[in-house]
C-alpha cells in the first residue's frame, strides 16, 4: 500500500509538471551496474537446502540504462521519476553428484527521487538525490533438476550524487553514482534535455 501511495504521489507531481512545463526536463543515461552480495546469498541458500561440494561463479556487473523525467520546483530542488534497466547477471554452480545450476537474473524498476543541487558555475552544478527504488528481478534457472524461475522484489531506499554540465540553456551532460537498493549501485553518464 505504501508503494502505491508513493507511486501515485510521484505520478501526480509528474503530471502537474507536464501541465505547467516551465522547468520540465528529460534525461537518459547508460552505465555500469555493480551487484555486491548476490553470490554469497545464493550459495548460502543452496548449502542450507543440503547442496554439498558447491563451486560457483557469478558476474557482479552489468550494463545498465535509465530514462526519466524531472521537474525543478525552485532553483535547487527537483523531483524525478525514472525507469531503470539494471541488466542481467549470471550465476553458475556445480555440486556433488554431477548437479549443476545456471541462472540469469534480470532486474528493472522505477526510481522516485528528490534532488537537491548546488551551482558551482553558470554551467556546472552538483547534486544529491534521495528516494525510493521499486524494482524486481526475474530469475530464469536451468539445472540438473529441470527448468524453473521466479521473481523477487528488490525495492528499497535509494540515494546518489552527480553533476550536470549545461552546454546550452536546454541541453546538458549528466554523470552520477546511485545506490539503487541494498546491494546494487550504478555509475552512469548521459544527456539531459530541458523543455
Amino acid at each position: 500500500m505504501k508503494k502505491i501511495i508513493l507511486s501515485l504521489g510521484f505520478i501526480f507531481v509528474s503530471l502537474s509538471a507536464i501541465a505547467s512545463a516551465g522547468d520540465l526536463y528529460a534525461y537518459g543515461s547508460l552505465g555500469s551496474g555493480n551487484y555486491s552480495g548476490g553470490k554469497s546469498s545464493i550459495d548460502s541458500a543452496l548449502v542450507s537446502a543440503g547442496v554439498t561440494g558447491l563451486s560457483s561463479t557469478m558476474t557482479d556487473s552489468s550494463t545498465a540504462f535509465k530514462a526519466g523525467v524531472g521537474y525543478q520546483f525552485v532553483p535547487n530542488i527537483a523531483a524525478e521519476v525514472s525507469y531503470a534497466n539494471l541488466g542481467t547477471l549470471n550465476y553458475t554452480a556445480t555440486a556433488s553428484g554431477g548437479r549443476y545450476l545456471t541462472a540469469d537474473i534480470k532486474t528493472s524498476g522505477t526510481n522516485y527521487a528528490v534532488i537537491a543541487s548546488s551551482d558551482i558555475s553558470e554551467s556546472l552544478s552538483l547534486f544529491a538525490k534521495l528516494g525510493y527504488t521499486s524494482a524486481s528481478s526475474d530469475v530464469k534457472m536451468i539445472g540438473s533438476g529441470g527448468v524453473g524461475g521466479f521473481s523477487s522484489d528488490n525495492s528499497g531506499n535509494m540515494y546518489g550524487v552527480g553533476a550536470t554540465y549545461k552546454s546550452s540553456q536546454k541541453l546538458g551532460l549528466r554523470a552520477e553514482w546511485e545506490k539503487m537498493y541494498d546491494d546494487y549501485s550504478v555509475i552512469s553518464a548521459g544527456v539531459q534535455l530541458g523543455f
